[in-house]
């Protein structure tokens, strides 16, 4: 006899709903049997009288999993220095294990496969906007969604001018030439190193102090 019967077809074509809710609920990812069977139809409309009966024949069952269909989802954005690393995050739905490709402003970064977990993450160092361009489980084509802005900007420096002697209680400004992303924290302080103060400069900030 067989067991539970999820779904009956008479010309051997099945089509299941997405949630594959059918004659009984059918889980994703896990295992099922699909088989033939012959038996009495009595009265003619097209179905086996009596699927727990005795008197059918049943073929051998061949397995079947069915797939939920993935999604990925890139996220993530940082700003970052030059020579640091920033992480972008990819989360994923659906029956894995997931082959994607990620593109940096449109250019294919290289196909990253066999990923078994619902999220992956990776370091980068180049500045761009990141996208996914597809994603699947090697049986089922997914659907792609976000995208991970990364700005890298450049080291600071400073270089400080220095022409003159300075008298004893006398003032002098110092012409500081500072390159990089503003606003900048500069640390002043004497020529042995001793700090003297902390100071953040706008981003407006044109040179002396």
């Amino acid at each position: 006899t067989l067991g539970t019967v999820y779904n009956i077809s008479t010309n051997g074509v099945w089509n299941l709903p997405g949630d594959l809710t059918i004659h009984g609920d059918v889980d994703f990812d896990t295992q099922y049997y699909v088989a033939a069977v012959a038996g009495n139809d009595v009265d003619m409309d097209g179905f086996i009288d009596d699927l727990a009966g005795v008197n059918i024949s049943i073929s051998e069952g061949v397995p079947v999993t069915f797939l939920e269909t993935p999604t990925a989802t890139i996220t993530e954005d940082a700003t970052i220095c030059e020579g640091m690393e920033a992480t972008i995050q990819v989360d994923f739905t659906g029956s894995p294990n997931y082959n994607f490709e990620i593109a940096l402003d449109g250019v294919p970064q290289g196909p990253i496969t066999d990923v078994a977990t619902a999220t992956y993450t990776t370091q980068v160092t180049a500045a761009g906007i990141y996208t996914i361009i597809d994603v699947d489980n090697t049986y089922c084509a997914g659907s792609i969604a976000g995208a991970a802005e990364i700005i890298v900007n450049p080291l600071p420096t400073a270089a400080i001018g220095i022409n003159g002697e300075i008298c004893s209680g006398d003032d002098y400004d110092f012409d500081i030439t500072l390159t990089g992303t503003a606003p900048w924290d500069m640390i002043e302080g004497y020529e042995d190193g001793a700090s003297i103060t902390s100071t953040t400069l706008p981003p407006d900030f044109t040179g002396t102090v």
